[in-house]
C-alpha cells in the first residue's frame, strides 16, 4: 500500500514517514507481523489495535526496508 498523502498531526507525519512509502507489513505490540498487500489488508490488520505498532516497507527509489514506529493513541 503506497502512502500518497501525509496529514498534519497524523501518526504518519509524527513518525516522519514520507510520501511514496510502500507499506509491506505491520508489527503489532505483541510482535505479530502481518503482511499488507492491499488497503483492505491494512484496515483488517489495524482493527482494534492500539498503542505503538511498527510499519515496515520500502521507498521505490531505495532498495532498503524501513521500519517506523507509529503511536496509534495520538
Amino acid at each position: 500500500v503506497m502512502v500518497t498523502k501525509i496529514f498534519d498531526n497524523g501518526a504518519l507525519k509524527n513518525a516522519r514517514v514520507q510520501p511514496n512509502f510502500i507499506i509491506t507489513s505491520i508489527v503489532t505490540g505483541d510482535g505479530e507481523e502481518q503482511q499488507v498487500n492491499s488497503v483492505e489488508d491494512l484496515n483488517n490488520a489495524l482493527q482494534g489495535v492500539t498503542g505503538t505498532i511498527r510499519v515496515r516497507g520500502i521507498y521505490s527509489d531505495y532498495g532498503e526496508t524501513y521500519t517506523y514506529p507509529l503511536n496509534l493513541n495520538q
